[in-house]
């Protein structure tokens, strides 16, 4: 019980020695003096020259009305005014007057000036061109309000033309006011853009060049006419001064076919041959030559000749299956050696050539069928020359053969030399 009592006693000393130190610091701030807003909300409402009634409560002090305690107070700057700084008596709430020395009033800063709702203009008289009209506004900041003085406008007509603009010269338009009659003249820069009624070919196009129209400008008499440039199609956007070129159509190929005596050739013309009111008649004709010289391997023949020869069996036996090939084109006297007939058609080319024959193909084995990639040749009683097949595939039986009898001889003998 004892315990609790003296800790009730001491916490109730905390309490008290704490309010008598907040009092104290309360006393001692009213005897220095505060800045903006100490007295009151800082602005002299009733204009006078001291701020008495301001200074209230705790910040009044005894003052015997001739030694005063002045502390600094800020007038705050508003639309009109601006911002002060003057001293005042923090006892008996005098202000410090000009006789009581330099610091009595000093200007800290400018006035704010009011800030116009323009958005929301209130119209009072709209005037014209005689008589100006008015408007009202009102301050965003103090709400204020005053009107002011527009300037009133001409009541005008639409604009009439005096002259028009062309390409080259300059045109001229005019109103005028109903009210006072004023008169209003504006210029207008010349276009630059050229008139045209119509236009004639200068020169005709072709498959592979552009043509050009002429033209005369009906306003300044100028005559115009494309430049060349691809990109120059029209002068001034106002009418097209080229004629696109409409390339070659070429026709089908004519071809003459070449001999052993005599070159062929294929022939392609482009069929724009007739002239138009815009294009010249176009002669452009593809030439490609046919050599009568061409080589190549004829399997007939077994051998690189003319490709172009047109050749004939001549047979030399009475089976006619031995004989030559003869040229029949009138002045070649192309004869080949002796051969077996071709089965085949003798002027079929298998490849072309300009001077080594080169054979094609594959030799088939007439045993297996399989592509062996290899021939050789013999001669027969006549001695012709006669292809034959080298085919190694025929003793591969015999080879097998072969290696299972020594197999078996050896597997024998292994078994008597095991028995005995």
């Amino acid at each position: 019980m004892k315990k609790f009592i003296i800790f009730l006693l001491a916490a109730l000393l905390v309490v008290a020695m704490g309010t008598i130190a907040v009092a104290s610091a309360a006393e001692t701030s009213g005897t220095t003096g505060k800045q903006t807003g100490e007295f009151g909300n800082g602005t002299l409402s009733d204009g006078s020259d001291n701020i008495s009634g301001h200074v209230t409560g705790k910040d009044q002090k005894a003052c015997d009305g001739v030694n005063h305690t002045y502390v600094p107070f800020v007038i705050t700057a508003s639309c009109d005014g601006a911002e002060y700084t003057i001293q005042v008596c923090s006892g008996c709430g005098h202000e410090k007057t000009q006789s009581e020395g330099a610091d009595w009033r000093v200007k800290t800063g400018d006035a704010l000036g009011h800030v116009w709702d323009e958005a929301n203009a209130v119209i009072v008289s709209k005037g014209d061109c005689q008589t100006p009209g008015s408007v009202t506004k009102t301050c965003k900041r103090c709400g204020a309000t005053k009107t002011f003085a527009t300037e009133g406008s001409h009541n005008w007509s639409d604009w009439s033309v005096v002259a028009k603009e062309t390409c080259v010269q300059a045109g001229t338009y005019k109103r005028y006011c109903s009210i006072c009659g004023k008169v209003d003249v504006k210029n207008v820069v010349p276009t630059g853009k050229h008139i045209f009624d119509a236009k004639s070919v200068k020169k005709k196009a072709t498959c592979t060049a552009w043509g050009t129209y002429e033209a005369q400008c009906t306003l300044c008499g100028k005559y115009f006419t494309y430049s060349g440039n691809d990109t120059d199609a029209t002068k001034d956007g106002t009418i097209v001064l080229k004629i696109a070129k409409r390339n070659h159509n070429m026709g089908a190929a004519v071809v003459t076919a070449a001999t052993c005596q005599k070159d062929g050739q294929i022939v392609q013309r482009c069929l724009n041959t007739m002239a138009t009111e815009l294009y010249e008649a176009c002669d452009y004709v593809v030439t490609t030559t046919i050599s009568k010289d061409t080589m190549a391997y004829n399997p007939a023949v077994k051998d690189t000749i003319k490709k172009y020869h047109n050749l004939k069996w001549v047979p030399e036996t009475k089976d006619g299956m031995v004989g030559h090939y003869a040229c029949t084109v009138a002045g070649c006297d192309y004869v080949s050696q002796e051969v077996v007939k071709y089965s085949g058609d003798p002027n079929a080319v298998s490849k072309t050539s300009t001077g080594t024959a080169v054979a094609t193909g594959t030799t088939t084995s007439k045993t297996t069928g399989k592509t062996t990639g290899k021939t050789s040749s013999s001669t027969n009683k006549k001695g012709v020359s006669i292809p034959k097949t080298n085919d190694t595939t025929s003793n591969l039986p015999y080879v097998l053969i072969a290696v299972a009898f020594v197999g078996l001889v050896a597997l024998v003998a292994s078994k008597k030399k095991v028995n005995g």
